[in-house]
């Protein structure tokens, strides 16, 4: 018996096609779950299996060798109606089933159980599921064990899809660029786009990112923070770049009285705080980053921080930093980071970091945004 349709089935399927996922080449991360998944649920079929229109496409797969069946006959396309664990105990005494050629035939499954992948608009793409030759329970921990991989491969699945949006967006503004002629962009588009497709995930893009924004215009450090998988809070990124010939220079120039009072210790305190930081929306600077959409200067002035952001903040005043800028990578409508800018000089110019996102990425600076980045005095 097949599925009826979703209520939001067209809403489902733009969702799947925003992924980008179908056909695509094996993966080992996607690969490496399914296996997990297998082993932990003692079971010999596992898969993630995406449905679309008339088809539903196995991403990964373990112990079936077909990559598609036709979606009438999926057990995933029942799954993807609900946000539970959908579990079929026995598929030859269950009238939904009990004519499935996937259950008469080979591979003769008796046992189902999957888990929807839901993303943060609450469209189900599809399942994690494992499946069995004979009819059997699915205790309560290994269907823990499931929704835990479960969040795996949607999180994965959500940072392939932004690595890809970055990449696609500085393509579309290296064309722009090219369109108009506009050589000094050009140049710079083409080595960005260069070091963003080497990327193996966006978090590695990122950080790409970040050295590129850094050289070009001369900001010696920088982080990233993301939205977490249910865009709750922004999460630190592992991305984080720092001017290693600048730091080293500094160094020998300590005690000088020209030189900035640069705390090389107080530096790795200041990084390590911020692998623990997290941002409610409006918290802090990167929290109004992300609800604002807008550029803004640090340190600022705002009380609405969380002890350790706040800790966070004199350990970079103990550092040495003075100055710094928060800017938002906003691709396809949607903030996908901040990234915040510091430096241990007293004044900064901003204009080539805004001018520089301004045409990597979709950000628009609002003219009546004050962006002057102050120093501490």
């Amino acid at each position: 018996m097949a599925a009826p349709l979703a209520p939001d089935e067209p809403q489902r399927l733009e969702a799947l096609e925003r992924y980008r996922v179908l056909d695509t080449p094996a993966e080992a991360v996607f690969d490496d779950i399914v296996e997990i998944a297998a082993r932990q649920c003692h079971m010999p079929i596992s898969l993630i299996s995406l449905i679309d229109r008339d088809r539903q496409w196995f991403k990964a797969r373990v112990g079936v060798e077909v990559q598609q069946t036709p979606r009438e006959l999926a057990f995933c396309t029942h799954a993807i109606l609900q946000r539970e664990t959908f579990i079929v105990p026995d598929a030859r005494i269950d009238e939904r089933f009990s004519t499935n050629p996937l259950v008469i035939h080979s591979p003769q499954v008796r046992f189902y159980a999957g888990t929807p992948l839901v993303t943060p608009d609450n469209r189900a793409l599809g399942t994690l599921c494992v499946l069995d030759y004979q009819p059997r329970e699915f205790p309560p921990d290994q269907q823990d064990r499931l929704w835990h991989l479960n969040r795996q491969v949607m999180m994965y699945l959500e940072l392939r899809r932004k690595l890809l949006a970055l990449q696609q967006t500085i393509r579309t503004s290296l064309d722009t660029a090219t369109r108009r002629q506009i050589d000094s962009d050009i140049y710079l588009l083409q080595s960005l786009t260069e070091a963003i497709q080497e990327a193996h995930d966006f978090h590695g893009a990122l950080q790409r990112l970040l050295q590129f924004l850094c050289k070009a215009t001369g900001w010696p450090i920088a982080t990233a923070s993301t939205p977490s998988p249910d865009e709750s809070v922004l999460e630190a990124s592992p991305a984080y770049y720092a001017d290693e010939e600048q730091l080293a220079h500094l160094q020998k120039l300590r005690g000088h009285k020209s030189a900035p009072g640069i705390d090389p210790m107080e530096l790795e305190r200041f990084r390590g705080l911020g692998e623990r930081l997290l941002f409610r929306p409006g918290e802090g600077l990167q929290g109004r980053i992300w609800l604002s959409r807008q550029p803004e200067k640090w340190p600022s002035q705002t009380s609405l921080r969380s002890p350790i952001i706040e800790m966070h903040e004199k350990v970079a005043h103990a550092a040495g930093l003075k100055t710094g800028l928060g800017v938002p990578l906003i691709v396809e409508e949607q903030v996908l980071a901040v990234l915040v800018f510091f430096s241990w000089e007293a004044q900064m110019p901003i204009e080539p970091l805004l001018r520089l996102m301004t045409t990597v990425t979709q950000l628009q600076v609002q003219p009546t945004t004050t962006v002057a980045a102050a120093p501490v005095l």
